[in-house]
This record gives structure tokens, C-alpha cells and sequence, in this order.
């Protein structure tokens, strides 16, 4: 689910590396990884879409991408290179039939159209003529075991967060001072992209989460109870107390 520029609904979601730092490729690779994963948890399961798009195709970069997780566990891919979604999680590819898979490629095509003229415009803003830049969007909801439920939007552009969703009162709120011209479009009465996405996030990501958390939950239960344990023996003791232990990644 994204915005789309001439705010029509769609079933999609809108989303420079450090010159002396990793390459491109790396350096946004791992920030993918940062940014997209999360673990598995009892009966908490989240499904997150993570898009990517950059400024110039010859970057080594497919020019758009689309990931898919349930947790910790991908599951599907669009990539710009190939034009199609294609099943990543072999409990996807089980479970789910060619028309899914139509869908998901349909969702991605008209995510890819967003980010070229999303980027453009970022480009326009801040001024910013040439060199390497990408967009970012993750697009999350949670369906957490006591039934309740969490969704989540987020920008970043050269990884700076720009936007961010608040769902309770719909409206796409502006983290850096230019970021104000995109959110004032998207909050418009006749875009009202807020609205639009915290519909999608209730009414068909939760489903789709639910559906797909079925499909692989012996996988996903294994990686949750192998998570836990290891967390419990990692978890440092001071005077018979428990000290509460750092966030680690598996």
C-alpha cells in the first residue's frame, strides 16, 4: 500500500549513503536489515514490507525492490531487474497459488511508478541534481497474542527519517523541515493518504498476516522458542537479580 501522487487509492504502501563509508550496494543492503527485521515472539507475529528505490540504475542497485518479512522470515521479493514477486519462504511457495503471486507483482509494478516520481520530486527539494540517493519505505503490521493489533509507516530518504504515520489521528507527520511540502499533500482532503493506509493496515495486512503466519508457523514457532531460550541463557545475574540484558540480534 502506498500514496500515490494523484491520490487515487491504491493496494500499495508509499516508503545517499556516507561518501567515505561502505559501497552503495553494501551499505544499503545492511541498512535493510536493520531497518525490516524483527523476531518472533510466543504468538506476536508481524508482517513488514520493506521498499527501496534509488536515484541511479547503474548504482550496481536494482532501481526499485520490494521485500517482504513475517518476522524474521522473508518471504517474498519484487525486484525492478526481474518486474515480478516472486516466493522467497518455501512454506510460501506451498501455500500459495499463482494469482497470489499476480497480485503481489501488480503491487510491486505500481509501487516501482511511485518511487521514480517520488524520487524526482525528493531530488527537486532538496536540490539535489545528481550523485546517489534512495527513498525508503517500511510499512509494518503486528498482531500481538493477547489479539491486539500495531501498524507502523516510515520514510527515510539517505537514511534520514523524514515521515512517519501517525495512524491514531491519520496523518503523515514530517521529521525534518522539507519534509513538510510531501506530508502536506498526502495530508490533503483530497489525497488523505493517512486514512487510506491505516484502512489498508486493519483490513488487509492483518488478514494477509494471519494467513501467512499459518502457513509457516512450525517455522516460526521453532525460530520464537529458539529466540527465547537463547535470550534466557544470555541474560547476565548480579546478587540473584535479574539485570535486564541488551537487545541482540540472532
Amino acid at each position: 500500500m502506498s500514496s500515490h501522487v494523484d491520490g487515487r487509492p491504491r493496494n500499495v504502501m508509499p516508503i545517499g549513503p556516507d561518501r567515505n563509508g561502505p559501497s552503495p550496494r553494501g551499505w544499503v543492503n545492511s541498512t535493510v536489515h536493520v531497518i525490516c527485521l524483527s523476531l518472533s515472539f510466543t504468538d506476536t507475529h508481524t508482517l513488514r514490507y520493506c521498499y527501496t528505490g534509488v536515484s541511479e540504475p547503474g548504482s550496481g542497485l536494482p532501481e526499485f525492490t520490494g521485500i517482504a518479512y513475517v518476522d524474521d522470515q522473508q518471504i517474498m521479493l519484487f525486484s525492478s531487474d526481474t518486474g515480478r514477486t516472486i516466493p522467497v519462504a518455501q512454506w510460501m511457495k506451498e501455500n500459495e497459488g499463482p494469482e497470489v503471486w499476480e497480485h503481489e507483482t501488480r503491487i510491486g509494478k505500481e509501487h516501482e511508478a511511485l518511487f521514480k516520481s517520488e524520487l524526482q520530486l525528493w531530488k527537486k527539494i532538496f536540490n539535489y541534481t545528481e550523485g546517489f540517493h534512495f527513498l525508503k519505505i517500511s510499512v509494518s503490521c503486528e498482531l500481538r497474542d493477547d489479539g491486539s493489533t500495531k501498524g507502523c509507516w516510515q520514510m527515510r530518504y539517505d537514511e534520514k527519517e523524514y515521515i512517519y504515520l501517525d495512524i491514531l489521528n491519520t496523518l503523515f507527520i514530517p521529521t525534518m523541515a522539507d519534509a513538510h511540502l510531501v506530508t502536506e499533500r498526502w495530508n490533503s482532503p483530497d489525497v488523505k493518504m493517512g486514512e487510506i493506509t491505516k484502512i489498508y493496515l486493519e483490513t488487509e495486512c492483518i488478514p494477509k498476516l494471519k494467513r501467512f503466519a499459518e502457513h509457516g508457523r512450525e517455522v516460526l514457532e521453532r525460530r520464537g522458542d529458539v529466540t527465547a531460550h537463547y535470550k534466557r541463557r544470555q541474560r547476565p545475574r548480579s546478587g540473584g537479580k535479574n539485570v535486564k540484558a541488551p537487545f541482540i540480534l540472532p
